[in-house]
């Protein structure tokens, strides 16, 4: 093969599979310089492309994840330069092939993709740490890498993506603290982090104003609930469910004027429930259940109830076992809430 023209070599070469053919660079020098020059990679990478043009992955995108790093690069060059928007997944419920459902890396070549605006990646099996060459898409505002098995924390260089507007890294194996560094998210409106093992949230995360959905659920939080979370003024959707906080519900809570879902089940939260809850008319559901609160069901409650069924139908306190059971008679028989507090324990007051 020394013989053949490099342009003939380079044409035989480029019917063998990218994953394989860098492989053959060991038989010589001229043959590595071949392989490894960016005419033959597009050549190569030409016979097996496939545009991605759904958000289930084709091979040729699979393939991207198991390549040599000079074909991850060429292939990010050739078939995903200057795209705003990469979504890829796979069906959870059906295995794409065998071959690939085992742990892998984002290629750092995904830093090559600085046009990027939305970069979705879920239920890929991705491993590791969150990659930094992440924080170099300075122009990302949707970074969704959920249902993956990425570990380790959430790096202070996350403040460089100050473009975001939703950040979701629930479903994953992420521990440690929130770092204070998220609060430099300043158009961040939807993040997620449930699932995971974090352990506290920074105070500071009362400055992301526009915020509008907040779901740290399922994780280990162990801390209270920071005042500062009142300045969420924007928030409709707020989930801390299933962790370890602690302490009061705080007054702030009522700031939040634009509450549609506030679930905190299956902490330690004490205290009273604040008279500011009171506030929140477009609130549906509360969920405060198997928390250990006492007091009653606060009397500046009734304002909810007003306009009947399209108002607050869903209020849960089971499983605070100093908590007065008995139901405000502001809370008629025709409210959907009342059957709810009475599947709860809750007693009718004479």
């Amino acid at each position: 093969m020394n013989g053949l023209p490099p342009e003939l070599t380079a044409a035989i070469f480029s019917f063998l599979h990218p994953s394989t053919v860098q492989r053959y660079s060991r038989i010589c020098y001229r043959i590595r310089a071949i392989l490894h020059s960016s005419g033959f990679l597009l050549l190569n990478l030409s016979q097996f492309r496939m545009r991605q043009a759904k958000p289930l992955l084709t091979e040729a995108a699979w393939m991207w994840f198991y390549l040599p790093t000079i074909l991850q690069e060429a292939y990010a060059d050739l078939e995903l330069f200057g795209h705003e928007r990469i979504a890829w997944t796979t069906d959870p419920f059906h295995t794409f092939d065998g071959r690939y459902l085992t742990r892998k890396r984002l290629p750092d070549a995904v830093s090559r993709l600085q046009s990027l605006t939305v970069l979705k990646m879920t239920y890929l099996y991705l491993s590791g740490p969150l990659p930094e060459v992440l924080f170099e898409l300075k122009l990302l505002e949707v970074l969704n890498l959920s249902s993956n098995d990425l570990q380790g924390c959430i790096s202070p260089k996350i403040e460089r993506l100050s473009s975001l507007k939703e950040l979701n890294l629930s479903c994953n194996n992420l521990g440690g603290a929130i770092p204070d560094e998220i609060a430099f998210l300043k158009s961040l409106k939807v993040l997620q982090l449930r699932e995971n093992r974090f352990e506290s949230y920074p105070e500071c995360i009362g400055s992301l104003i526009q915020l509008e959905f907040l779901d740290l659920a399922f994780n280990q939080l162990n801390c209270d609930i920071f005042e500062s979370v009142g300045n969420l003024t924007q928030l409709e959707i707020l989930h801390l469910y299933s962790n370890a906080l602690k302490g009061p519900l705080p007054l702030s809570l009522g700031n939040l004027t634009s509450m549609k879902s506030l679930v905190l089940l299956e902490n330690s939260l004490t205290g009273k429930l604040p008279d500011s809850l009171g506030n929140l008319v477009f609130l549906n559901e509360l969920d405060l259940r198997f928390n250990q609160l006492s007091g009653s069901i606060p009397t500046t409650f009734k304002r909810l109830f007003v306009l009947g069924e399209s108002s607050f139908p869903t209020l849960r306190l089971k499983g605070n076992p100093d908590f007065d059971k008995r139901i405000p008679r502001d809370i008629t028989r025709r409210d959907p809430v009342h059957k709810l507090l009475l599947d709860d324990g809750f007693i009718e007051e004479e």
